[in-house]
């Protein structure tokens, strides 16, 4: 708390001025167990691409539930937080897992198109594609985005300044 000159004038009344700043820092562990469902929807899609190309039907059902999972988990942890029209880091993150459950459901629609008009070679190429760039994207994309929120000081996330 510090005072504040020149004092302020309205109406022919003075008041004093202060200013008031609060910090505010989240615990490390509340915010981990923030990112236990996304770790774990991430965690889904990529032991989903080890599925068999025989099993694409099923791959599909897991990626569908998957990412309505992934919906109902951001639209709950969004109505939890003060609307700020900003793009915050939970939001990359799960934008990053909609882009990776999506990534994941388009490759099995293309991989059942291919069985379905009897292309199987091709099906199962584009299965082991998807399966090695799902395994490298999928810890590299959020290494990207978990790293710097970590090393913005010892406690996670943004630090909020109220005035």
């Amino acid at each position: 708390v510090r005072h504040i000159s020149p004092p302020l004038t309205v109406s022919a009344m003075t008041f004093s001025r202060y200013k008031f700043q609060l910090t505010l820092k989240r615990p490390v562990q509340g915010v981990m167990i923030k990112l236990l469902p996304p770790v774990f929807l991430v965690l889904v899609v990529s032991f989903n691409s080890l599925m068999p190309v025989q099993h694409v039907t099923n791959r599909i059902s897991v990626s569908t539930t998957n990412l309505m999972a992934a919906v109902m988990y951001h639209s709950n942890m969004a109505s939890q937080a003060p609307s700020t029209g900003q793009f915050t880091k939970a939001d990359q993150l799960m934008v990053t897992i909609y882009m990776l459950i999506t990534l994941n459901l388009a490759t099995c629609m293309c991989i059942l198109t291919l069985d379905i008009a009897g292309r199987k070679p091709a099906a199962q190429e584009l299965h082991e594609n998807a399966r090695m760039l799902q395994w490298a994207l999928a810890p590299l994309s959020l290494s990207v985005i978990v790293l710097p929120w970590y090393d913005e000081g010892t406690s996670f996330g943004p630090r909020f300044v109220v005035w």
